[in-house]
C-alpha cells in the first residue's frame, strides 16, 4: 500500500506573548495590553510546543482516525497536512509533495472539512446551489462538479433553499459537499459532527464510508468520539499534549490491553480521593472518574471506569471501599469488555476534569 501522507518528526511551535504587567487585569484589549508591555519591558515571549516529534504514515484508501483530548494538537495538524501551515521542525509530505516547500500546491490538492463551528465560509443568506457555485469559481471547478456533489451527498432536494433554513445536519452534508468539489485523493475532517444530532452522526458515517468505498478517497478523520472512531477507522492514533502517544488498529490496540474487563459505577456523594483508594486494590489496572457536578463540600457524582483483570473477583472489593469506606451512593454497576475509550483513557487519563491511572 503506497503512501498518501508521510510525516516524520513533526513539530509545530508557535509563539505568543504574554503581558506581566501589574495592570493586566485592567488592560482587556490586546493592543493595549501589547502598548503597555512595550512601555514597560514587561511582555515575555512564550513558547507553545503544538506538536512535539510526531511520526505516521497513511496508506492509500485508509480511513485514519487521529485522536486525543482538547488541545491535544489534532487541528495543529489536519491545518499542516491541508497545507495551511508550515511545521517549524520535521518533514511532512502528503500526496508526495514537501509541506514546508509546497504548501500552496498541497492547499490546493487537499479538502479540508471542518464542523459548522468552523465552517466560516458558508453564506447563511445565499442557497445551497449558490454556496457551491462560488465555491466552485474559486476553486476553478466546473459547474457540473456542483451537480454531481449535490447529488452524492443527497442534498438535491434542498439546492434552491436559503442555508439559513436548514436543519444543522443538513449544513453539515453542505459542509461536506463543499470539501468535495475539488474531487480530492485525501479528505481532512476535523471533527465534523460537532454539534449535529446523534441520528444524524450515523447517516453521517454511512456518508463517510461511501466517500471511502465508493470513491477511494484516503480520509483523515479528527474525533474526540470513541464510537465513531472505531466504527470507521482502519487505523488511529492518539495525541496527548502534542506526542502521538499510540497508534494502530483499534481491535489491536484493544487486545493490548490484555484480558481484562471493565466494571461502570455511577455514584453520587463520592469524594475526590476515591480514585486514589480504589487504584490501591489488588487486580485494579485503570480507574478514571468523569464526575458532572459537585458540591459546596466536593462531594461528586458522576462515572466511574474501573478496569480489572477479574471482575467477580475485584467487584465485592469495590463496593466495600464505596460504600463502607466512603459512604458513597452507588445508583448503577455495569460489566463489560474494554473498547477504544479504555485506550484512550488508559493514554491520556490526566486530562482535567477526569481522574486516572
Amino acid at each position: 500500500m503506497s503512501s498518501v501522507v508521510e510525516v516524520c518528526d513533526l513539530t509545530m511551535v508557535f509563539e505568543k506573548k504574554v503581558y506581566r504587567g501589574l495592570w493586566s487585569f485592567q488592560a482587556p484589549y490586546m493592543l493595549f495590553r501589547d502598548f503597555i508591555g512595550r512601555l514597560t519591558g514587561s511582555t515575555v515571549v512564550e513558547r507553545v510546543v503544538a506538536l512535539d516529534g510526531v511520526s505516521f504514515k497513511v496508506g492509500r484508501g485508509e480511513i485514519f482516525g487521529v485522536l486525543g483530548p482538547n488541545g491535544s494538537g489534532k487541528s495543529t495538524l489536519l491545518k499542516i497536512l491541508a497545507g495551511l501551515l508550515i511545521p517549524t521542525g520535521g518533514s511532512v509530505f502528503v500526496l508526495g509533495y514537501d509541506v514546508s516547500r509546497e504548501s500552496a500546491v498541497v492547499a490546493r490538492k487537499v479538502s479540508l472539512i471542518t464542523s459548522i463551528v468552523g465552517a466560516a465560509f458558508i453564506v447563511w443568506s445565499l442557497s445551497v446551489r449558490r454556496n457551491l457555485e462560488l465555491l466552485a469559481e474559486l476553486y476553478g471547478v466546473s459547474k457540473s462538479r456542483v451537480d454531481e456533489v449535490l447529488s452524492f451527498t443527497g442534498l438535491r432536494e434542498v439546492e434552491d433553499t436559503r442555508v439559513g433554513f436548514l436543519s444543522t445536519g443538513t449544513v453539515a452534508r453542505l459542509i461536506v459537499a463543499a470539501g468535495l468539489l475539488k474531487n480530492s485523493e485525501l479528505l481532512l475532517m476535523d471533527e465534523p459532527m460537532m454539534g449535529v444530532s446523534a441520528e444524524f452522526a450515523v447517516k453521517f458515517r454511512g456518508l463517510v464510508r461511501r466517500l471511502n468505498r465508493e470513491l477511494g478517497t484516503t480520509i483523515i478523520y479528527a474525533t474526540n468520539n470513541l464510537v465513531e472512531a472505531q466504527e470507521l477507522c482502519d487505523r488511529v492514533a492518539i495525541l496527548d499534549r502534542g506526542k502521538l502517544v499510540v497508534c494502530g488498529r483499534p481491535e489491536d490496540l484493544i487486545k493490548s490491553l490484555g484480558k481484562s474487563e471493565v466494571i461502570e459505577v455511577e455514584v453520587a456523594n463520592a469524594r475526590e480521593d476515591i480514585v486514589e483508594k480504589l487504584k490501591e486494590l489488588d487486580g485494579v489496572v485503570d480507574v478514571n472518574f468523569e464526575w458532572s457536578d459537585s458540591d459546596a463540600l466536593r462531594m461528586y457524582k458522576g462515572n466511574l471506569r474501573i478496569r480489572v483483570w477479574n471482575a467477580r473477583e475485584v467487584l465485592p472489593r469495590i463496593l466495600e471501599v464505596l460504600i463502607r469506606r466512603f459512604d458513597a451512593e452507588v445508583r448503577s454497576i455495569e460489566v463489560f469488555k474494554p473498547n477504544l475509550l479504555d485506550v484512550f483513557l488508559h493514554y491520556t487519563s490526566h486530562v482535567e476534569g477526569r481522574e486516572g491511572r
